[in-house]
């Protein structure tokens, strides 16, 4: 989170439709790798995966970011992001049915909405 911080202070991302479209795909990737057949140590294979479950968080580190930068009622926004973060427990629930890595998937199809109703919202040029 503080890089996704970081690069938004730097850059200031015009266009979030991309950060939303490698969000959605880290979290697929995510899915589809088989972690538990790669082969070496421990260590290495921890930091790997560490790594590749973090892309997904700096994206959605910017995508927040840089959405909460732009608004003007960031109080109403950042209630928002609470009843999310209150959604986002629950929906780790299925986790308990279905396992861990469906939670990737949930996360990918929930973003792709919000995506969706960001550029319907704001239109093309702001998404």
């Amino acid at each position: 989170m503080l890089l996704a911080n970081l690069y938004v202070a730097r850059r200031r991302p015009a266009r979030l439709w991309i950060f939303y479209i490698a969000l959605c795909a880290s979290l697929v990737v995510n899915y589809l790798i088989p972690w538990s057949h790669l082969r070496g140590s421990g260590i290495v294979i921890g930091i790997v995966v560490v790594f590749a479950y973090c892309v997904p968080f700096f994206f959605a580190g910017v995508i927040f970011t840089e959405s909460f930068r732009r608004v003007e009622g960031r109080s109403t926004v950042f209630g928002a992001n609470m009843m999310g973060a209150v959604a986002g427990g629950l929906t780790q629930n299925l986790s308990f049915l279905f396992g861990m890595k469906i939670l990737l998937i949930v996360a990918a199809v929930i973003y792709a909405g919000a995506a969706l109703v960001r550029v319907k919202v704001t239109g093309m040029r702001e998404a």
